[in-house]
C-alpha cells in the first residue's frame, strides 16, 4: 500500500476468491485460483491494483488477465515523479501469458522479475515488462 499527499490509497496484492472494492473495483472470478483448496500458503491468485480516494471509494482497478500461470506476486508498490509503479515476480511455464494492461507477459519456469508503470490519474498500464533471473540463461 503507498498513499499519496491527497490521502489517495494504492492498494496491490493477489486475490484467490472475489474482493469487492465498490462499483469501479469488483474483482470476482481470478482465473489463476482454479481448482484452489484453500491452503493460504500457496502462491496462486491474481494480481491486482486499486485507487481508493480520501473516503475509501474504488476510483479504478487493474487486474492480470490471460492464461493461468503458477504465481503473481507484488513486492513493492511505488509513487514517483506523478507516476505508480509495482514489482513483484511472476512465475509460469515459459509458454503461458498473461496481460497487464496492453503488455503480453510470460514468464518462464522460474522466477521472473516484473515491473509496471501505471497512471495514478486513470489506471493505464503504460509500461510492464518481465525479465529473467540473473543466473537464468536464454538461447
Amino acid at each position: 500500500m503507498v498513499a499519496d499527499g491527497e490521502d489517495t490509497i494504492y492498494l496491490t496484492g493477489t486475490y484467490r476468491t472475489s474482493i469487492n472494492f465498490g462499483r469501479n473495483a469488483n474483482l470476482s472470478s481470478p482465473r489463476n485460483a482454479e481448482g484452489w483448496d484453500g491452503d493460504v500458503q500457496k502462491t496462486c491468485g491474481d494480481l491486482f491494483v486499486v485507487k481508493l480516494d480520501k473516503a475509501g471509494t474504488a476510483q479504478w482497478n487493474v487486474v492480470t488477465k490471460g492464461q493461468v500461470i503458477s504465481c503473481e506476486i507484488p513486492k513493492n508498490i511505488v509513487l514517483d515523479n506523478g507516476n505508480l509503479y509495482v514489482s513483484g515476480y511472476m512465475k509460469g511455464d515459459g509458454e503461458s501469458a498473461v496481460m497487464l494492461g496492453n503488455d503480453r507477459l510470460t514468464p518462464s519456469i522460474k522466477d521472473c522479475l516484473f515491473y509496471a508503470c501505471i497512471a495514478p490519474a486513470d489506471g493505464s498500464v503504460t509500461v510492464s515488462y518481465t525479465h529473467l533471473r540473473a543466473h537464468e540463461t536464454v538461447l
